[in-house]
């Protein structure tokens, strides 16, 4: 099965958001959880699943003392309001039918996947192919994390969590709506279709998943056990199991490299603005994991220390080798 289908989902979150979740009493989740020292001011990073599982809540005290203790939250893009829901929906929308801009075989996959998930065909014949990807890939991965509804499964996503818990604080974006969705947007028609087409596969045949598609389902854990590593090795083979390296290449420049490239820019700024501040960053945490091309590898490369936090200990993240002092 093609590969890279499900990667969005930890990476861009607009179209995951909805209404979160109560947190259960459960032993707490350690999360992929950063701090960055260094600058001016303090910072933290959490890495989001944008989609989740009950397992992996509560958060782990050091997350939530760093949410209590923060002035400024900071979200990969504004899911939230009303004037971004209405953006989204406006920029899903196409002029031409579905139908003609997939071809025959793609459509009648996606049929096939719309009657499993009980979708009105009709729903999606206005739809652009990556916003339909998006809604199937929501949904297939909620059947494989065992969630429930891909409204459940969005709820429980790390981002919805911490804003439930914003309690008046300060709240800044590192995208607008239109930047996120306008990469996803510029997608070539090829790379669209084959994402469309892989997600659907993904609902019609789970039961044919193997090798790093089997990965979702332990997503939850691994966030819970602060696995950095299991998701940037499941992410890096993935790419070389894919069948179309072009493709994947695409995928990975367009929502990877020059995303973190600036992301970490805009982090930069907030570690040098007049405080004191303290933030706590929330990105999809792909954006964070990978050994190099990453938020984490840039801000080292600027010179700036960041450990990873596990049960209150800190350790050099991978990445850069720069010594954190």
């Amino acid at each position: 099965m093609k590969k890279i289908w499900k990667y969005g989902l930890l990476m861009a979150g607009v179209l995951a958001a909805a209404v979160a979740a109560n947190q259960l009493a459960r032993d707490p989740g350690e999360g992929i959880f950063y701090r960055v020292t260094g600058g001016k001011n303090e910072m933290y990073l959490l890495g989001s699943i944008h989609v989740g599982s009950r397992e992996m809540y509560p958060m782990s005290q050091s997350i939530r003392s760093a949410l209590k203790n923060a002035d400024v939250l900071v979200f990969e893009c504004d899911t939230a309001s009303p004037g971004a829901a209405a953006a989204t929906a406006e920029l899903m929308k196409s002029e031409k039918a579905l139908s003609s801009l997939v071809s025959g075989e793609c459509y009648e996959q996606l049929e096939k996947a719309a009657q499993r998930l009980g979708y009105e065909m009709s729903a999606f014949e206005a739809m652009k192919p990556w916003a339909v990807t998006s809604t199937l890939t929501v949904a297939a991965a909620a059947q494989q994390m065992d969630a429930g509804s891909s409204r459940t499964a969005s709820a429980l996503g790390v981002e919805n969590m911490v804003r439930r818990q914003a309690d008046g604080k300060t709240i800044e974006y590192l995208e607008t709506v239109q930047e996120q969705l306008q990469l996803m947007e510029r997608f070539s028609p090829a790379l669209q279709e084959y994402l469309l087409s892989s997600a659907c596969q993904a609902v019609l045949h789970p039961d044919k998943i193997s090798g790093t598609d089997r990965d979702i389902d332990q997503w939850p854990l691994w966030w819970k056990e602060g696995n950095a590593q299991a998701f940037a090795d499941s992410y890096i083979h993935g790419l070389r199991e894919e069948t179309s390296p072009e493709l994947a290449e695409e995928y990975h420049q367009a929502l990877m490299t020059t995303r973190n490239q600036q992301m970490a820019q805009k982090l930069k700024v907030m570690l040098e603005s007049d405080g004191p501040h303290s933030y706590l960053v929330t990105v999809g945490l792909m954006h964070l994991v990978l050994p190099q091309d990453s938020i984490i590898a840039q801000l080292q490369s600027m010179g700036y220390c960041v450990e990873q936090i596990v049960s209150s200990v800190f350790a050099p993240s991978q990445g850069v080798d720069i010594l954190c002092q």
